[in-house]
């Protein structure tokens, strides 16, 4: 799940045997649905549509 940071977090997190630095605030971070759910209930992250949704909206321009 993508979420967009916006806060600065000092701090990192153990994901897929790895250890993940935050991106800063402004930039989007992917990770698992219950880690992106914790960053915006918390208020660090706000969530990101998926690219899917924009796709279905399609540009608004008919073809021609």
């Amino acid at each position: 799940m993508k979420v967009k940071m916006t806060h600065h977090l000092d701090t990192s997190w153990f994901e897929d045997d790895d250890w993940r630095s935050y991106p800063p605030p402004g930039e989007v971070l992917e990770t698992n649905a219950t880690h992106a759910a914790d960053l915006c209930r918390q208020g660090y992250a706000v969530p990101v549509a998926e690219e899917r949704a924009a796709e279905k909206r399609g540009t608004g321009s008919k073809p021609g």
